[in-house]
């Protein structure tokens, strides 16, 4: 994630409780006396990368009335893996389809599937890049998969994956709707806008649809894939 200007210190601990391990974070603010503290448990080994995601949602509703609102949203970009293996092959996934080679994305997204089966985000990402390469039924089966594992997942990557599913299914209507509560939750989002952007074009909503795209570009202004694309909303 961006580092974020927040004015705080932050100090951890990690305990065994019982078979798991308690994870407590608290913040001081610069120049004052006010703190908070966030907890949360992890039940076993296995469950140690989803506590640190339960934390991460837990600080960022803490930083929301601290920092820019757009600074939140990139504040709450992560993700739960089981594994750092898992973790490592996500992340090189996801780089992978951002470059449009969702042929080794698909292959990487799979390797974080087989160290991590209830990874969600990378069934989702992998059902996506199948889709990507016309591999329909394949596609079909993932987004069943994913949807079983909701639950596994962050709320920023739960809303991510019903915006992009309903995208695909061709559903401009609720696509449009998943995004923009994406969105307004997370307004940082990049991709989250370039999907609102989209769906609001396939909506003939052309006003909307440019006012995204140039969200997007002010908050990726280098994404030359996007801007031969967006260009068309003007």
């Amino acid at each position: 994630t961006e580092p974020v200007a927040a004015d705080l210190v932050l100090s951890g601990s990690i305990e065994r409780a019982g078979s798991g391990f308690l994870i407590e974070l608290t913040g001081l603010e610069f120049g004052s006396t006010t703190t908070f503290s966030v907890s949360a448990t992890a039940r076993s080994r296995d469950d140690f990368f989803m506590a640190i995601a339960r934390l991460a949602d837990a600080v960022r509703e803490q930083l929301a009335g601290r920092i820019g609102h757009r600074d939140a949203g990139r504040a709450a970009e992560v993700f739960s893996a089981a594994s750092t293996e898992a973790a490592a092959a996500f992340v090189r996934a996801i780089g992978l389809a951002e470059e449009g080679r969702h042929d080794a994305a698909a292959e990487e997204f799979e390797t974080a599937m087989w160290f991590d089966p209830a990874l969600g985000r990378a069934v989702a990402g992998r059902a996506l890049s199948e889709y990507r390469l016309g591999h329909k039924a394949k596609a079909e089966e993932l987004w069943a998969q994913a949807l079983v594992l909701l639950d596994t997942m962050t709320t920023r990557e739960r809303l991510t994956f019903l915006a992009r599913h309903s995208e695909i299914t061709e559903s401009d209507v609720d696509a449009f709707a998943r995004f923009s509560e994406l969105v307004a939750e997370y307004p940082a989002d990049a991709n989250g806008r370039a999907g609102l952007a989209r769906s609001a074009f396939a909506l003939f909503d052309f006003e909307k649809a440019a006012a995204e795209a140039t969200e997007f570009l002010g908050l990726v202004p280098d994404s030359r894939r996007h801007i031969s694309d967006f260009a068309t909303y003007a």
